[in-house]
């Protein structure tokens, strides 16, 4: 473990935070595959005299890669939605910058803007003048957590074409929450800003849109020195950065979507050099790792790599801007407000305000409550994307086969992860990889809450058979469970259940004093509850979501559901008529558990599977709020079949009968 920790913080050193582009995520992926694949039997101190020169190769590597001068280029970026905004970032541009987009800006659909949403500032022309979206000339973004910067973000590379690929994560903010017209937000005015050093002298800049700039003989202060002329760049022209000046300037901006400004800074010989290097050590990093191994896990470094990649692709084709650029979350629903809320606590973070930064924008929750602070955590470490999520979801099929393989065997665990990721006839049990990723994409909880269940289970199914307990996993395992939880309260009996189930087999094996710590990080579970009292002063338990439940009038109205055949609604929703194979399904395990003896796991898993339909009985039966009810029926279902051949046994006995 201390080599792996080793390797992972020289790693980390060598990417440098946020991790924020494909090749650092594949990277990154690559570690993955080596933490998760290797095993290294020898002593931290054996290893790292054994192999001392690959260690100081691997130490002077990183020393030259961080000792070698890198680029980077301060860059301000803000949408302006009106005139109140143009004068706010006034205060920053240039007055002939301001005067040019106050000149485009007459072209501006404001009638459309105006029936983009139901929020007052949008009711009528003189609410929206008045509106102001803005309060500094340049937005935050989560990309500077670890910086010292000047204005939004510092940034290595210029390249992008459209408001996506630029990454301003300020359009997937509350502000910009248009739900009647989602392709108006994907065009909103917006301006950029770069102050490039010199060391990127001898670059090429090319742009199409509006781009000016500026070369400087001198460092001064852009705020201060507003009198500066620019020069307009011809569309589709390059043009080099001068060796005689010190610094370059770029001010671009787009306002309509047939004024696309696109910027693409073509480095010249020694950052292409340095940014080689920084990969190239990287990757040299992770090779050495690989040797330092006494066995590699071929099953486990094949279902990794095949997870993540299958999931990289996925992404790519619901929507290649999830790796690319920007997701633009759909204007109105759940994931816009999730991501926002995120960066809310990001920014109260830098600016050391605490208490808000756990309050999460709410006092009492009333959407999933542990996303936004799993996405504030995301925000931090990959910058403005959604990257964190997406490694995340890596794990799902790789801990969907480890879970198979312990409770049948390698060649049914291989079917069974094929199938799930590349054949999913099963996905309306929630046993097809694409659906998961396509919650990623909207920006749901389901998948973040599904895959921490399902790696605590790898942890847990096999305990009651270990003579050794490995307190360590089990502990692992049920902060796992906790945290799912958070991340969706739907989840709650599945999680006590199992972590009841652990308490169950520590009491059989008289390990009372880790009764007591299972117990205790349990407890991160109600953590809601303290935020809800806390900022709130109201005593619920994780959401305020009443009218969620179907015997309420609200659920009703939502739903239109006639009252007399509400109970009968439901069941038709939660299985559908062309489901009728899932109530087969469910009708075998039932014949299985009630004839043949099973293991603890089983009966826990069997427990959890029907207090998971019953939450769904009892509030959303169908949809994504189904996903984990039907996806452990079918784990339960493969675990029963495989243990007592119960298909078989029915069709035996069913021939018996007609004989």
């Amino acid at each position: 473990m201390f080599i792996k920790l080793i390797i992972t913080i020289l790693i980390i050193i060598n990417l440098n935070v946020p991790f924020n582009s494909i090749i650092d995520i594949s990277l990154l992926g690559l570690l993955f595959t080596f933490l998760i694949s290797t095993k290294i039997n020898q002593s931290a101190k054996e290893l790292i005299f054994g192999k001392k020169i690959r260690f100081l190769l691997i130490l002077s590597m990183t020393c030259i890669n961080l000792i070698l001068p890198k680029l980077s280029i301060e860059e301000a970026h803000s949408i302006f939605l009106n005139d109140n905004d143009i004068n706010t970032i006034g205060k920053f541009l240039p007055s002939q910058i301001i005067s040019e987009i106050k000149n485009d800006y007459q072209n501006f659909d404001t009638n459309r803007i105006l029936k983009s949403s139901d929020s007052t500032h949008f009711h009528s022309l003189k609410n929206f003048n008045k509106f102001k979206s803005i309060k500094s000339p340049f937005a935050f973004s989560s990309d500077s957590f670890f910086q010292k910067k000047k204005y939004s973000r510092k940034v290595k590379n210029i390249n992008f074409s459209t408001r996506e690929n630029l990454r301003i994560s300020q359009f997937n903010t509350l502000n910009y929450n248009l739900p009647f017209d989602k392709h108006f937000r994907r065009i909103l005015p917006y301006y950029v800003f770069y102050e490039i050093p010199e060391i990127a002298k001898g670059s090429l800049i090319c742009s199409k849109g509006n781009l000016f700039y500026y070369f400087s003989k001198k460092k001064f202060d852009f705020n201060k020195d507003q009198a500066i002329s620019f020069k307009r760049n011809l569309n589709e022209k390059c043009f080099q950065y001068n060796n005689k000046y010190k610094k370059l300037y770029l001010i671009g901006y787009s306002i309509n979507e047939k004024d696309n400004l696109s910027i693409n800074l073509k480095k010249n010989i020694y950052l292409k050099v340095i940014d080689f290097i920084k990969y190239f050590v990287t990757f040299l990093i992770i090779l050495f790792a690989f040797s330092f191994s006494e066995k590699i896990i071929k099953n486990n470094l094949f279902v990794y790599f095949i997870s993540f990649l299958s999931t990289i692709i996925l992404a790519l084709i619901r929507d290649p801007n999830l790796i690319f650029g920007l997701r633009y979350f759909r204007g109105g629903a759940d994931g816009l407000l999730h991501y926002a809320r995120g960066l809310d606590i990001v920014q109260n973070l830098i600016k050391d305000e605490y208490l808000l930064s756990i309050r999460g924008g709410i006092d009492i929750f009333y959407f999933m409550p542990g996303l936004r602070y799993f996405s504030s955590l995301c925000n931090i470490f990959f910058g403005d994307t959604i990257f964190g999520y997406i490694l995340l979801a890596t794990f799902l099929p790789y801990a969907i086969f480890k879970l198979f393989k312990i409770y049948t065997n390698t060649k049914i665990a291989f079917v069974l992860f094929i199938s799930y990721i590349f054949f999913p006839i099963f996905e309306n049990m929630g046993f097809g990889h694409f659906n998961y990723i396509w919650q990623i994409a909207r920006y749901h909880a389901e998948t973040l809450s599904i895959t921490l269940i399902i790696i605590g289970l790898t942890f847990i199914v096999n305990i009651e058979k270990n003579n050794k307990l490995e307190i360590v996993k089990i502990l692992f395992s049920i902060i796992l469970f906790s945290f799912s939880v958070l991340a969706r309260p739907n989840f709650f009996p599945t999680s006590t259940i199992f972590t009841l189930y652990v308490i169950l087999i520590l009491y059989l094996n008289k390990n009372y004093n880790y009764i007591l710590l299972v117990s205790i990080f349990y407890c991160i579970s109600f953590l809601c509850l303290i935020h809800n009292i806390y900022f709130g002063n109201s005593f619920v338990l994780f959401t305020n979501t009443n009218l969620h439940f179907v015997f309420t009038d609200r659920f009703q109205e939502l739903n239109l559901l006639d009252e007399t055949n509400l109970i009968i609604q439901q069941i038709k929703k939660w299985n559908p008529l062309y489901n009728i194979h899932r109530l087969i399904i469910l009708a075998i395990i039932l014949y299985s558990v009630i004839n043949y003896k099973h293991s603890l796991f089983t009966y826990a898993l069997l427990f959890s599977v029907i207090s998971q339909h019953g939450v769904l009985l009892l509030t959303h039966p169908d949809s994504r709020y189904a996903y984990l009810a039907w996806l452990l029926t079918f784990i339960l279902f493969v675990k029963v079949e495989h243990s007592n051949k119960t298909l078989q046994q029915i069709f035996i006995k069913t021939k018996k009968l007609l004989i």
